[in-house]
């Protein structure tokens, strides 16, 4: 059979099993024909709206909230208004529920022999006045389109028809309870914000008729029991090394929790079992809190689990809540971070460190289009070597102040207050001060991924209250105190009588365009930055008498920035470098005095440590002599030194290495290290007296190293699962290598 017989067949058939007076007759469906999932979100009557008002509100705007567009009123494209029917009130089981069935139809896309798209109809007036060919080519090629599409009457659609219940029940305190289900989640949001928000987009506003559970109660009710499954969401930077979001399962989760890995994560939703409750088995989104469980047979079932819900909600709401063991607060998932409601960013302050990091929902997006490329280009560019810098943040609201810096120049300095509006965060630039010419490339990269709203997406924020803001999202970060004191070695990041520039990771040179500095690996060992540094200290630092091999392997995929390898000794080192978190002015650049007072005046900081600890953390697995030999090999690696000095053959020195690698299967000591002197030996010092004698600060500095401790301990953790030792190179001023 042809395609074309299949379709009208099929087409034919479908119409013969139909009752044609059905679709023409019926104003609604019988509550009896239905079948939900007990799947809903659960709210509560507000206090100024009774019973009639509510009902009214939902039935007279049902095929709004459901066929129309909210912006323009139009007829959403796939529905029909002969398919919309409506459910009519309903009492049952004590609930009295209103609701509506109606089909979306799409064509089918893996169909290839339909057209996917109907085609414009080609203007054969316009034709003749047509001469360019390309021209005329595209418009025969429309012409046999639209020819082709008016020959096939009917065409294979993919139907999908969809459900909503929208529930009342009065209870005898004269508590209104309400609860939406609905299939479609384009439609379950729109009705959600017309209960909560009393208004359909840009069509229609009234009061808003429910609020939401209280968010305690949801969460005592519904994490109750053992977890079987959960999702979590991450807060932490996006990096290779430690995923987004994680999807559990097991037979108890809560003992499956990681307290020091997992810390960084919040959960998103959970399924549990509980025999104290009913429903026992519950799942529970907490961002939108939708409830589910398992399937009913009937609408009375499912009416008959919903009060049930709410009758295990209003005993929890009369009982006093213990702050040990319910919702969150039960062991395991205390560990986790906690997601808090948007509104709260409006009683935060005191920012104490800010991070531009990539856009996270982009490494989910696998689209290839233009535009994606163009993003993904841009920030390829951008972090290279742009920052952002944490200069101050506010002692009474959630701004925060920061310093935008590329290639070791500022580029502007701006101030942001996140808000939250109607249960959203957005972040508002209150004042940007720009400090280089308007029409500078880099400033115009940093604003192009800026546009859009897209700085609410990039920007993170930390406060001195645990809260953080990550993707326009705020959570509470529970600390697990963990020490990092063995793992740092104290440098002077002076040799001899050269001190060395702490803020520059590598020596430069002016770029072609004479718009600011380019790096140049050749000049290493000539200026005064951390490369020079390492270079000159790479014996003492590994603790040999001996010459070593020296390589630098910056540059895209690096294996590290710099590579100790000792054969004799049977030694290897990688290390992995970054500029302290410090920008100066105009003046301070001129002003020795001013900039080293500036220099020793540099807190704690995370975001300066984010970067570098994934890099590392990526590379870990060339601590293995061959798999960093044939990495070696790969790369082609150019910029190496033996005893200090550039061997005349690079070719044949690297050769060298790579065997010397190769027939040393066992090193007796592997390093992994970070060069990041952006923290100070005193100060280190003081914000770890300050924690050992108040643990429960709430000072900036105590917040902060507990921060850094937890993301280093967690590399340093990392490398002793290999065999390896782990340190980090600060700052120690004035005082002799050791």
């Amino acid at each position: 059979l042809s395609l074309d017989i299949i379709t009208r067949t099929s087409r034919q058939e479908l119409e013969a099993s139909v009752n044609s007076d059905f679709t023409e007759t019926s104003a609604s469906l019988s509550a009896t024909d239905l079948n939900p999932m007990l799947s809903f979100q659960p709210f509560e009557l507000r206090n100024d709206v009774d019973s009639k008002f509510f009902l009214e509100s939902v039935w007279t705007n049902l095929d709004t909230l459901v066929l129309r567009d909210s912006r323009n009123g139009a007829l959403k494209m796939g529905t029909d208004e002969k398919e919309f029917f409506p459910v009519k009130e309903t009492l049952i089981s004590g609930w009295t529920v209103v609701g509506a069935a109606w089909s979306v139809r799409r064509t089918v896309t893996w169909l290839t022999d339909a057209p996917l798209d109907t085609p414009s109809q080609p203007n054969v007036a316009q034709t003749e006045e047509v001469t360019d060919p390309k021209q005329q080519e595209a418009i025969e090629k429309a012409k046999v389109a639209w020819k082709r599409h008016e020959s096939l009457s009917d065409r294979f659609q993919q139907v999908t028809w969809n459900l909503l219940l929208i529930g009342l029940r009065n209870t005898t305190d004269g508590q209104g309870e309400a609860a939406l289900h609905c299939t479609d989640s384009g439609v379950r949001k729109t009705v959600a914000d017309f209960l909560l928000r009393g208004q359909i987009g840009d069509l229609y506003q009234q009061k808003p008729l429910v609020r939401r559970l209280p968010g305690k109660i949801l969460e005592t009710v519904c994490l109750d029991g053992n977890a079987r499954q959960a999702a979590l969401a991450g807060i932490h930077r996006e990096i290779n090394t430690k995923a987004n979001t994680k999807a559990m399962a097991g037979p108890k989760l809560q003992d499956a929790f990681d307290p020091f890995d997992d810390q960084t994560f919040r959960l998103e939703s959970a399924v549990s079992v509980s025999g104290s409750r009913e429903p026992a088995f519950l799942g529970v989104a907490l961002r939108n809190q939708q409830v589910w469980s398992k399937r009913g047979k009937t609408l009375r079932d499912f009416a008959g689990q919903l009060g049930a819900f709410f009758d295990t909600v209003r005993e929890t709401q009369a009982r006093p809540l213990s702050i040990d063991t319910g919702g969150l607060n039960q062991a395991g998932y205390k560990s986790l971070a906690t997601a808090i409601d948007e509104d709260a960013i409006n009683e935060l302050a005191q920012a104490m460190d800010v991070d531009f990091r990539p856009q996270m929902d982009l490494a989910d997006n696998e689209d290839d289009s233009d535009e994606l490329k163009y993003v993904r280009e841009l920030e390829r560019q951008w972090f290279e070597d742009g920052a952002v810098l944490f200069e101050s943040g506010a002692p009474d609201n959630a701004s925060v102040t920061y310093l935008v810096i590329k290639q070791g120049r500022n580029l502007l300095r701006q101030t942001v207050t996140p808000r939250s509006v109607d249960g959203e965060i957005s972040i508002e630039v209150e004042k940007t001060e720009t400090l280089v010419d308007e029409e500078d490339p880099d400033l115009e990269l940093f604003e192009s991924l800026c546009e859009n709203g897209r700085l609410g997406s990039r920007l993170a924020i930390w406060y001195d209250t645990s809260h953080v803001l990550v993707d326009r999202r705020l959570s509470k970060l529970k600390y697990t105190d963990v020490l990092f004191d063995d793992g740092w070695k104290w440098l002077p990041y002076r040799h001899g009588h050269s001190e060395y520039d702490v803020t520059a990771e590598k020596p430069t040179k002016p770029n072609s365009k004479g718009t600011g500095k380019t790096a140049a690996l050749e000049k290493i060992g000539d200026q005064d930055s951390i490369f020079c540094y390492l270079l000159k200290i790479g014996p003492k630092l590994i603790g040999v008498n001996q010459p070593i091999w020296t390589i630098c392997d910056d540059g895209s995929n690096e294996i590290a920035d710099f590579i100790y390898f000792a054969p004799q000794s049977r030694k290897l080192w990688l290390v992995h470098a970054k500029g302290a978190h410090v920008s100066f002015s105009a003046e301070e650049k001129l002003n020795h005095d001013l900039r080293r007072r500036k220099l020793a005046n540099r807190g704690l900081s995370v975001s300066a440590y984010e970067q570098v600890v994934g890099q590392a953390t990526k590379n870990i697995r060339f601590l293995d002599p061959a798999i960093l030999a044939d990495g070696l090999e790969e790369r082609k690696t150019r910029h190496l030194w033996w005893n200090g000095a550039r061997p005349a053959n690079v070719d044949k020195a690297r050769g060298q290495i790579i065997q010397q690698l190769r027939s040393t299967p066992i090193l007796l000591e592997r390093v992994l290290a970070v060069a990041q002197p952006h923290i100070l030996e005193d100060v280190w010092v003081d914000a770890k007296n300050k924690v050992a004698h108040d643990p429960d600060s709430s000072a900036s500095a105590t917040k902060t190293y507990k921060l850094l401790s937890a993301l280093l301990a967690d590399l340093q953790i990392t490398s002793q699962k290999v065999g390896a030792k782990f340190y980090v190179l600060g700052h120690r001023i004035s005082a002799p290598l050791g």
